[in-house]
């Protein structure tokens, strides 16, 4: 497994006390994807984890809002939350990059 480039290719692998794992592609599976999440599982013999890739709405976006008084962002958070409790084990490591859209005042 890897990631291409153009025309080239560099492979994706992990890192333990020094030693390189290279994963294959039959080690990742898709667990979970919708239009701002996406979850996946590396399995193999020296790693198993989740990674989550999520994107939040921006702070005055009205998507998921049940009524004008919802707060969008709080509705996605929750629902983030509830998503990966679902689909990822409790015992199996996490990895989580999440672009927040938080505004600072």
């Amino acid at each position: 497994m890897g990631v291409k480039f153009g025309s080239i290719f560099l492979p994706l692998f992990i890192s333990r006390g020094g030693v390189k794992f290279y994963m294959c592609g039959e080690a990742v599976s898709v667990v979970h994807s919708d239009p701002r999440c996406i979850i996946v599982r590396v399995c193999q013999t020296k790693a198993d984890f989740y990674i989550v890739s999520a994107h939040a709405p921006y702070a005055k976006c009205k998507i998921n809002s049940a009524n004008a008084s919802s707060d969008p962002s709080c509705i996605w958070w929750r629902e983030l939350g509830r998503i990966v409790q679902n689909v990822c084990l409790p015992s199996v490591p996490l990895i989580m990059g999440i672009n927040g859209n938080y505004k600072q005042k």
